[in-house]
């Protein structure tokens, strides 16, 4: 009778407790839940130009030899004569930069046998040039060759006050980022508020580097052409505005 009595007692408990949570369950659903506010992402780019006072040109040495050291030794004779020229031209020696050394065998390929025979040795010596003054760029390239440089690679140009025409980039960006916002405020009817966040991005944009092809025409003769052209400096802004209700 008692035990009965027990288990009429817990069912009629958990009943209740069955109750409690099916009453209570819709209530908390019914809790209202804070919205995130909306955001406004902008992607925008400024510009600014202006004609390179820098070019950089990368002049180097190639020697072959029978041997190791007569490689070396040549190509030695050949790159003290190139940076003879390019101190005499003006050049100060904070413009002067070695860019590598190399020494390689030559292969010799036979047919009739399995592994290769060395022929002989390639050295290798490069030398990177800052040229402060573009009207004298021409004539530092023919007087490399003179001076022994078979190896002329490209040549790229920069500014010397490259930060000022970031300042002009960022302004630009700045203002084309301001005038998106409110063209997107305008026209969708947003009520834009705080900036969320700001990023940048950007760099030079150079001309395409020209190559330089040594002449056969005696160096006596016009100095080799070089021209700068225009170049662009860009700066990317992305930016996060808060939109309100």
């Amino acid at each position: 009778m008692e035990r009965a009595m027990l288990l009429s007692t817990l069912r009629a408990g958990a009943a209740g407790v069955g109750l409690i949570v099916l009453t209570l369950a819709p209530a908390a659903m019914a809790q209202p839940q804070e919205r995130e506010p909306g955001q406004l992402h902008i992607s925008v780019e400024g510009t600014a130009s202006a004609i390179p006072d820098i070019a950089r040109v990368s002049a180097g040495v190639v020697a072959e030899a029978n041997s190791a050291s007569e490689a070396m030794t040549e190509q030695r004779a050949r790159m003290n004569r190139i940076i003879a020229t390019v101190r005499d031209s003006g050049v100060d020696e904070r413009d002067i930069q070695t860019a590598g050394i190399s020494l390689s065998p030559i292969y010799h390929r036979n047919p009739e046998r399995s592994s290769p025979r060395i022929n002989g040795y390639r050295a290798s010596n490069r030398v990177n040039i800052t040229v402060r003054d573009l009207k004298k760029v021409g004539a530092a390239l023919d007087a490399l060759v003179a001076a022994g440089a078979n190896d002329i690679g490209n040549i790229s140009f920069a500014f010397s006050e490259q930060e000022q025409l970031l300042t002009e980039a960022r302004t630009n960006a700045v203002a084309a980022l301001e005038a998106r916002r409110d063209f997107y405020a305008r026209t969708a009817g947003l009520k834009i508020g705080r900036l969320l966040s700001l990023s940048e991005s950007g760099g030079m944009r150079p001309p395409r580097p020209m190559e330089y092809a040594m002449r056969a025409e005696a160096m006596d003769s016009a100095p080799t052409p070089v021209s700068p052209g225009e170049s662009e400096v860009s700066v990317g802004l992305s930016a996060v505005y808060e939109i309100k209700e």
